[in-house]
């Protein structure tokens, strides 16, 4: 970072140093004995230059001689680009133990943290009016899609859900011994519009988590049994079966599966009874539903 900038970083402990080399008012470089801990080479920093005298065994400051500089860390022992930013005035120093160069907690470096803060807040510490290049943020080849402002971010953009549920419109006949496509004839809900004439038509590729129900009236005697089944892409992807445990009995059987089907399959539901007649389904105990879990197109 240039000498120049408003932010930039500090020394670590251990970074004090004197003048090794004569520096003359208005010159633009320094030799110091060791960069140590300063920042990196090639990086800004403000430092100080002071001059001290020794009283009872210790350094004490020379009155009008404290400067604060800028300059750019040039190697293990020189600092160019220095240019002389507040304090006594510049002024010649002489090399020497007593001629101190070190980072102190400047009123320079700390103004430049202020200003540069300023640049984009106000007093208050809240951005200022413009601080946000908005175009340049929302511009075109940033953000592809409508920008939120625009009131644009609709259900389509988010990803429509997928979802339907349905059920008879009424009593379906189910013949003995076969296996029936249930007609599903009212829409609970269908988020969508992927359900019609009793089946679902996948969208896309994906994993789909489908459940069926059927409810079958007086099935018979215990010979008889009843399956529920889920058709996906044209095969059985799942199913429950049970026999009846005694005349007149009622099957009501549900069947849940997690299946990967493709853009365009069918699922419908399927249900078969064997009580050697003819018996009618439940309307309030049938019905379908399926919701896609993620897509893999």
């Amino acid at each position: 970072m240039p000498a120049s900038d408003l932010f930039l970083n500090v020394g670590s402990p251990g970074s004090a140093t004197t003048l090794d080399a004569n520096y003359t008012a208005g010159g633009t470089s320094i030799t110091v004995v060791s960069t140590t801990n300063w920042t990196a080479i090639g990086e800004g920093v403000i430092f100080a230059m002071d001059e001290a005298t020794v009283v009872d065994g210790q350094e004490v400051q020379t009155a009008g001689t404290y400067n604060e500089f800028e300059g750019t860390v040039a190697s293990a022992t020189s600092i160019t680009n220095v240019d002389q930013k507040r304090g006594s005035g510049d002024r010649n120093y002489t090399a020497g133990s007593l001629t101190r160069v070190y980072i102190p907690v400047s009123a320079e470096r700390e103004n430049r943290l202020s200003q540069g803060m300023a640049v984009a807040h106000d007093q208050d510490g809240t951005l200022k009016a413009g601080a946000v290049d908005v175009a340049a943020v929302l511009g075109a080849g940033v953000v592809t899609t409508a920008k939120i402002a625009d009131n644009a971010v609709t259900a389509e953009k988010l990803g429509t859900p997928i979802a339907c549920r349905a059920k008879p419109s009424g009593v379906q006949t189910l013949t003995t011994s076969t296996f029936t496509n249930v007609t599903l004839g009212t829409e609970v809900y269908d988020l969508g519009g992927n359900f019609a004439s009793s089946e679902f038509v996948a969208p896309h590729d994906g994993v789909y988590l489908i459940t069926g129900q059927i409810g079958i009236d007086n099935v018979g005697d215990a010979t008889a049994q009843s399956i529920c089944r889920i058709i996906a892409a044209g095969s059985s992807v799942a199913e429950t079966r049970t026999n009846a445990d005694d005349a007149g009995h009622d099957s009501r059987l549900n069947v849940t599966a997690q299946v990967s089907i493709s853009s365009g399959d069918i699922v419908k539901l399927n249900a078969f009874q064997s009580a050697g007649a003819n018996r009618g389904m439940d309307v309030d105990s049938t019905w379908l539903a399926v919701s896609l879990i993620g897509r893999t197109d």
